[in-house]
């Protein structure tokens, strides 16, 4: 790209960005905990310690939860009457112990033939009616954990972040139960300790939001309203108090395995026998972080990716499902997709997986605003009729942030791809790629977030680092929204190694505008 050009580009997002500061200053989000009336709706919960077991079973008769104080309203629409109250009420009760914490919601309903009963599968978007409760354990205002249940019990589960986006393909051991009556529902749901995060404070405080899903009235809403733009933020959720002495919050977990095949071929008289290990160990270091050590996982539990059929010009995009990688993957979504986590073990050229050797994974917060991830694996080579098709190779992550209030932040993202001189392969191959990115609330009602990276590597067209540059600014106001975006990809910028790049050589502009009629108050 010419140099006049890239000029032209930085002048051009000056004055756009200039002059969306000004606009922003008239056109501020509206936002709050008040209800349809202007009254003020604030959930505040304080959990109860019990001693005496709770049993999942969806009934909350146990003695514990009557000395749970309620707390009940109707919660805020988000649809299809935005900002109106739902029609029935929702309790919620918190109770905890040495092992986990428990939720009890009883769910009124007025016209109970309505609710809906629909069997769902696990993960998938619910049929029926439901509830969910989001924590946002650090109280940080822009992480947390989020459990849906069902009239039927149905899970689905996801971690939040309001830097890097939902991760739904989490999973955590959590139980829970839900019976249908004549005045509504109830249900019951337990979430050990074990399976999420939170401080070692001995006494802490944890954000906390309900949603209900009312389907016979096509009725949804959580327990504060959402702004117009119906983003949920974590920083508006309302306070669940009353925790004290927590366990450490540790995980120790180990995973061994072993296999074996013997075959014996009768015409011959041959015996040939095949035996395979390893193992998986999850290790608290402290209450904020967690180290996973792998050798030659096994990932035969593990849901195999549906078929799909790709006509484009660009590779199918994988989920992440491997045990090993989904602790904190939160943490490594870096820009310019650097980091792709499906290159580690991926498929050789022959068909054949290429094996893991083993792999070590540090993440979690230190101090009170920073959190990491620290990722190294190594995969073997694979070979057909003699043919090196993947020498040995070692993958390395790095990313490091700095939150400030809410989702402000700012990050440092490293990553590299080594493969040193072996047998069938006689030199030595690296990719490199880093990346600085942040994004902050300038003003109140506008965000801006920018990002800088560089890639280098033998391989690679140009000389030098091949840079990638984004810059983004928006605002959502009451009925206008409006943003502007910046994208401009260099020849030689690859991060494939470890990344997933589609593009390169490309210089995106994007303006959009948006403006929301409320028919019931006029234009």
């Amino acid at each position: 790209m010419p140099a006049r050009m890239d000029d032209r580009a930085r002048g051009f997002m000056v004055r756009l960005v200039l002059a969306l500061l000004a606009f922003s200053m008239v056109a501020g989000r509206s936002s709050g905990d008040t209800d349809a009336g202007g009254q003020t709706v604030r959930l505040e919960v304080s959990a109860v310690r019990t001693d005496d077991p709770v049993l999942i079973d969806g009934l909350m008769d146990e003695d514990a939860w009557a000395r749970a104080e309620p707390w009940t309203a109707c919660y805020i629409q988000q649809w299809p009457d935005y900002g109106v109250p739902m029609e029935d009420s929702t309790e919620v009760r918190v109770l905890y112990d040495d092992e986990a914490i428990y939720f009890g919601f009883r769910v009124h309903h007025g016209d109970p033939d309505r609710i809906s009963t629909a069997m769902d599968v696990r993960d998938g978007n619910p049929e029926g009616d439901c509830v969910a409760v989001a924590i946002d354990t650090f109280l940080d205002g822009c992480s947390g954990y989020c459990f849906v249940m069902t009239t039927r019990g149905v899970q689905r589960d996801w971690l939040m972040s309001d830097i890097a986006g939902w991760d739904l393909s989490w999973d955590a051991v959590w139980d829970c139960a839900a019976t249908v009556d004549d005045g509504g529902w109830t249900a019951e749901l337990s979430v050990p300790f074990s399976s999420i995060r939170y401080p070692s404070a001995v006494e802490q405080t944890w954000g906390m939001g309900i949603q209900r899903w009312d389907t016979g009235r096509d009725q949804g809403g959580w327990s504060h309203r959402l702004p117009e733009d119906l983003s949920l933020r974590i920083s508006d959720f309302g306070r669940l108090d009353g925790l004290s002495d927590l366990p450490s919050g540790r995980p120790i977990e180990l995973r061994p395995y072993g296999a074996g095949r013997v075959d014996r071929y009768a015409d011959a008289g041959e015996i040939d026998a095949t035996a395979d290990i390893g193992g998986d160990l999850k290790l608290g270091l402290s209450s904020t972080a967690t180290l996973d050590l792998t050798v030659n996982p096994d990932f035969g539990q593990v849901e195999a990716d549906a078929e799909r059929m790709n006509l484009s010009n660009f590779e199918t995009y994988l989920g992440e499902k491997r045990p090993f990688f989904l602790e904190g993957q939160d943490i490594f979504s870096m820009p310019f997709m650097m980091f792709y986590s499906r290159r580690i073990g991926a498929v050789a050229c022959n068909g054949e997986i290429i094996p893991i050797i083993a792999g070590a994974k540090a993440t979690g917060t230190f101090g009170s605003s920073f959190r990491f991830g620290l990722l190294d694996a190594v995969t073997a080579s694979v070979s057909d009729g003699g043919d090196l098709l993947e020498p040995v190779t070692n993958y390395s992550v790095l990313r490091l942030m700095r939150q400030f209030r809410d989702n402000d932040f700012i990050a440092v993202s490293a990553t590299s791809v080594d493969m040193p001189e072996q047998d069938g392969f006689d030199e030595y191959l690296y990719e490199r790629a880093a990346a600085l990115d942040c994004g902050f609330d300038i003003l109140p009602g506008f965000r801006a977030s920018a990002a800088i990276a560089a890639s280098w590597s033998p391989m690679q067209e140009g000389n030098g680092p091949q840079m990638a540059y984004r810059l983004s600014a928006y605002s959502f106001g009451s009925r206008f929204a409006f943003g502007a975006g910046f994208r401009h990809l260099e020849d030689g910028f690859d991060v494939n190694g470890v990344g997933y790049t589609t593009e390169t050589g490309s210089v995106t502009y994007n303006i959009w505008a948006d403006y929301r009629i409320d028919f019931s108050s006029g234009f």
